[in-house]
C-alpha cells in the first residue's frame, strides 16, 4: 500500500480494496496547511488504514517544515495518541 500526495487536488490518497481513502487539506500559506477532512470507508479501516494515511501525511509535513491546523477530528484524535507529532501543529489558530 502506497500513499500518494496529489498536490493539484491537495490530497493524500491511498487505494484499498478498490476504495479511495483521503486526507484533504487547504493551504493557508506555503508553510501552513489546514487538514480539514479525512475519509476512510469502513471496509478499508479494518487494517487501521486511517492511522497509516494520517501518519504518512504528518511525516510528510514534518519533513518539509510545514505546520498544520488540525480542523479534522480524526487528525485531532491521532495527534492526541501520537504526541511526538505535536511540533507540526501551527499555533495560534
Amino acid at each position: 500500500m502506497k500513499v500518494e500526495h496529489n498536490e493539484k487536488e491537495k490530497k493524500f490518497l491511498l487505494k484499498v480494496s478498490g476504495s479511495e481513502c483521503a486526507i484533504t487539506y487547504k493551504m493557508l500559506s506555503d508553510k501552513v496547511w489546514d487538514f480539514y477532512y479525512t475519509f476512510v470507508p469502513p471496509v478499508a479501516d479494518r487494517e487501521n488504514i486511517k492511522d497509516k494515511i494520517i501518519g504518512y501525511a504528518l511525516n510528510f509535513v514534518k519533513s518539509n517544515n510545514i505546520k498544520i491546523k488540525a480542523s479534522c477530528i480524526s487528525i485531532q484524535n491521532f495527534l492526541l495518541k501520537n504526541r511526538h507529532f505535536k511540533e507540526v501543529l501551527y499555533f495560534p489558530y
